[in-house]
């Protein structure tokens, strides 16, 4: 028995469906997004810019339900929340991130982050792309970019969309894997596999914008350089006294003013191209983009601007052990800095040892290993394993003292530890040496001072205040 739908036979909607494949241009939805938007008045070609007659050649995917204007100015309504909203300088940036939204020719590659306090206005700019976009077209997501990391979820929400919406975002993204997010920014083809079925399809190229929302900048253990290589993050200001509905309401509410889209499109698309690529280069005029690139690097890899800041070469050797009461105080004075720099979630001991490690190389903190075969051979023994052994790095003078925090210390911290020769492990004798030659530099005031807090009058000790005392010009090593 055939098997009935309302509309037909299964046999007609087969038909139909061939019939289709048929008549659509060479690229379908789905795949290749059309140069063309539509407006009422008639269809703007995005390569070409101009408005030409509506043609079903073009394979248009959606309208602007308004007229496309000529040379259209920033909407009041807009404009009200640009200056309320964002800093002085922050026009051709949304300005930019419009166009990119709607014009499917300006290059893939990045993705714009909107970053503020509940209330600043990011969810005003989300809501107007959201309008700019049909809602088939779009996915609204709040939740961590790491979630698109299985070909379903990349099949669920993103394939077949132009915009991917992620407000609201949680700032946090311990241990999460960010490859499929990352190949989805740079336009990269994407294996997708619809869900409880076992085969995947080909990769396809997912012709999908990103534009992420948080409270914060976003922090990874894993994956911050690669997505502060490809964020343009614009922070909002932080609001102040009581907040005015009228500027979302009249911008995308349900009542807004017929024409407001079409206007918002037209002036965005006449935004000159090269004008474009540069906001998408991170060379605003004022250079907000490139600050806001600053305070995420702080967010998002924390460890490696402690060590720029507050670690420097051992002026004794570069063989000098780095022992665990030293680990230890290094990271406290991270976590004061951690707080001073309001970075709230500061990594744990272990993972902060694991990054500092990582950062430094091996040239500085050797790894587990077998002793050489001759030491072995020599005493006529098997071969002993050898712990992991750090050297060659100890914290700035006065690293330890909250108030040198105001000041910076900003020495170029990792760049020198880089040009270190590589640290040899010290045997016990070797390491008797090193710390009887290093207490002969403090006494002389060759130099300043070694990690253990121990050697200075700190709160602990004095029962003064949270500053502690200062550190005297010269250390002793027991």
């Amino acid at each position: 028995m055939k098997r009935l739908y309302k509309f037909g036979t299964k046999t007609q909607v087969g038909h139909s469906l061939e019939t289709l494949r048929d008549e659509l241009p060479s690229h379908p939805f789905g795949t290749i997004p059309s140069p063309y938007l539509a407006f009422n008045n008639g269809t703007y070609d995005l390569v070409n810019k101009k408005l030409v007659d509506h043609s079903p050649e073009f394979g248009v995917e959606h309208l602007i339900p308004s007229d496309f204007l000529e040379d259209a100015q920033c909407p009041s309504e807009l404009q009200r929340v640009i200056d309320t909203c964002y800093a002085n300088g922050a026009e051709p940036i949304l300005r930019a991130l419009i166009r990119w939204t709607i014009d499917t020719t300006i290059p893939y590659g990045q993705m714009f982050h909107l970053v503020g306090q509940s209330g600043s206005g990011k969810g005003i700019v989300i809501d107007l792309l959201s309008a700019l976009i049909p809602l088939h077209l779009q996915t609204r997501l709040p939740k961590h970019p790491a979630v698109l990391e299985t070909p379903e979820k990349i099949k669920q929400f993103v394939m077949g969309r132009r915009l991917l919406l992620m407000p609201d975002i949680p700032v946090s993204a311990q241990g999460e894997h960010l490859g499929s997010y990352f190949e989805l920014v740079e336009n990269s083809p994407l294996s997708t596999r619809t869900l409880y079925i076992g085969q995947g399809s080909a990769p396809q190229r997912p012709f999908c914008r990103v534009v992420l929302a948080s409270t914060g900048h976003l922090q990874f253990v894993d994956g911050q350089t690669g997505h502060l290589r490809r964020a343009l993050s614009l922070v909002t200001k932080d609001p102040t006294g009581v907040q005015d509905s009228t500027l979302k309401t009249d911008l995308v509410g349900p009542d807004v003013r017929p024409e407001l889209l079409g206007e918002v499109a037209s002036w965005a698309l006449q935004m000159p191209r090269s004008e474009v690529l540069q906001v998408l280069a991170k060379d605003d005029p004022e250079g907000l983009l490139g600050d806001a690139a600053q305070l995420a690097s702080v967010s998002s890899d924390p460890v490696s601007l402690f060590i720029d800041d507050c670690l420097e070469p051992h002026p004794t050797s570069p063989h000098f052990p780095v022992d665990d009461k030293c680990w230890r105080e290094i990271y406290q004075v991270y976590l004061k800095w951690c707080k001073y720099h309001g970075h709230r979630r500061p990594r744990n001991f272990n993972t902060f040892k694991s990054q500092v490690r990582s950062h430094l190389g091996g040239g500085r903190c050797l790894g587990r290993a077998k002793e050489p075969s001759e030491v072995a051979a020599a005493e006529n023994r098997e071969r002993r394993n050898l712990p992991s052994y750090d050297a060659g790095f100890t914290l700035i003078y006065g690293a330890l003292f909250e108030d040198n925090f105001e000041e910076g210390f900003g020495k170029d911290g990792l760049w020198k530890l880089k040009q270190l020769p590589p640290a040899k492990r010290q045997n016990e004798e070797e390491i008797r040496l090193l710390r009887s030659k290093h207490r002969k530099q403090s006494k002389s005031g060759s130099h300043g001072w070694v990690c253990h807090k121990s050697r200075y009058r700190t709160t602990e000790d004095s029962g003064g205040g949270d500053d502690g005392a200062s550190p005297p010009p010269t250390a002793a090593v027991s």
